[in-house]
């Protein structure tokens, strides 16, 4: 995945990465904690696509396109995992 990463993403992952540490530290369980990560994870990715900092497209030099989409392999992940809705026992 982080080969095909652009910046922000890597950014949200790295920050999603030490996020699930202090959870899981504090014992949060594992549905709690993929509520949390997913709700963190499209704050950050929203925040840091918005920002004026940014001059032009920032993508990792492998993303791969989809000839039906205009979202990378790595977006449609990340889309499938954001909306992702666990089922209920």
């Amino acid at each position: 995945m982080r080969d095909y990463a652009d910046v922000h993403q890597l950014t949200v992952l790295a920050n999603l990465e030490n996020y699930n540490s202090i959870l899981i530290k504090e014992e949060v369980g594992k549905e709690d904690r993929l509520k949390k990560l997913r709700e963190q994870s499209i704050i950050q990715l929203q925040s840091l696509r918005k920002t004026s900092h940014t001059i032009g497209s920032v993508e990792s030099p492998f993303v791969l396109m989809e000839q039906d989409s205009k979202l990378s392999k790595v977006d449609k992940n990340v889309k499938t995992v954001v909306e992702y809705k666990p089922k209920k026992e």
